[in-house]
């Protein structure tokens, strides 16, 4: 199983992550951790703090940005878009909304069967790396388990993938 999980954006050792993948391979950026944030206060973080698509680009990479939300109810449409693919990277916002749309979309089933099959590598940052673990426990005390965006189910997920075997 290929994953890079960072506690903050691409972390200390980037020439890991880059070695997952090859070169040129599309990298989906799933950004759904923010959808309770507004739009254009996440274009200017990524105008003038941090923008994932043109670090990713930087690194030789083929990034775009996969809102999940387009994907609720149509997993295999999702698999479809998915299927050349080299890296799902998750960014950090809300774990908790992450993690609804991961299963909304049907996300979290396809990386799982993906990443046990080594046909994708999975990295995130935040909330993007605190999904893989196997329990969301814990991570209310920094995230609200019960905020949610226009057209998510309200029930918060405690389960996380269990991609790794331990809570980050």
């Amino acid at each position: 199983m290929r994953l890079y999980l960072s506690s903050y954006r691409f972390g200390s050792a980037v020439e890991r992550l880059t070695a997952l993948i090859p070169p040129g391979a599309r990298v989906a950026v799933v950004s759904n951790a923010l959808d309770l944030v507004p739009e254009e206060a996440r274009r200017s973080y990524a105008r003038n703090v941090h923008d994932p698509l043109a670090d990713l680009a930087d690194m030789g990479f083929a990034p775009f940005d996969l809102d999940l939300r387009r994907w609720f109810g149509e997993a295999a449409g999702l698999e479809r878009d998915l299927a050349d693919v080299g890296l799902v990277w998750a960014v950090g916002g809300n774990a908790f909304l992450l993690r609804r749309a991961m299963a909304q979309s049907g996300l979290d089933a396809i990386l799982q069967r993906r990443l046990a099959e080594d046909s994708l590598a999975y990295g995130g940052w935040s909330a993007g790396a605190c999904v893989a673990g196997p329990s969301l426990r814990g991570i209310d005390l920094m995230d609200a388990p019960d905020e949610v965006a226009d057209g998510y189910d309200p029930a918060p997920i405690y389960d996380g993938l269990g991609l790794v075997d331990f809570v980050i």
